[in-house]
């Protein structure tokens, strides 16, 4: 099955600016508090009509329009508790044109 390139073409700019400042050091330990924001605009298209062309068969498929303009917010952390465990967690909001998403992640790092 393939995509017709036509349908997929697209050119994103995207602008974006981030602060983030390490504290401590001590024994190795550290955390590194971070805030982000960004900006994404889609120049050529945002179509959500894709052409598929599958055993000689051709037809368009309709999914979700994607955002045209897109702009984030975020921040998190990032550590180090010792040489072997590390530690995240990042909070992110993305505002566009077509709604509103959030995310959260974090986790653990051990290393042996």
């Amino acid at each position: 099955m393939g995509v017709a390139n036509s349908s997929t073409s697209s050119l994103r700019l995207y602008v974006g600016m981030g602060y983030q400042r390490v504290f401590g050091g001590d024994n190795g330990r550290f955390i590194a508090p971070q805030v982000f924001a960004r900006y994404r605009y889609e120049a050529i298209s945002n179509s959500n009509l894709s052409n598929i062309d599958t055993n000689g068969s051709a037809f368009q498929v309709a999914s979700i329009r994607p955002n045209q303009q897109l702009a984030g917010l975020g921040g998190g952390f990032d550590g180090q508790w010792s040489p072997t465990l590390d530690y995240f967690s990042n909070y992110r909001i993305d505002f566009g044109d077509r709604g509103t998403s959030q995310s959260v992640s974090g986790g653990l790092g051990f290393r042996f």
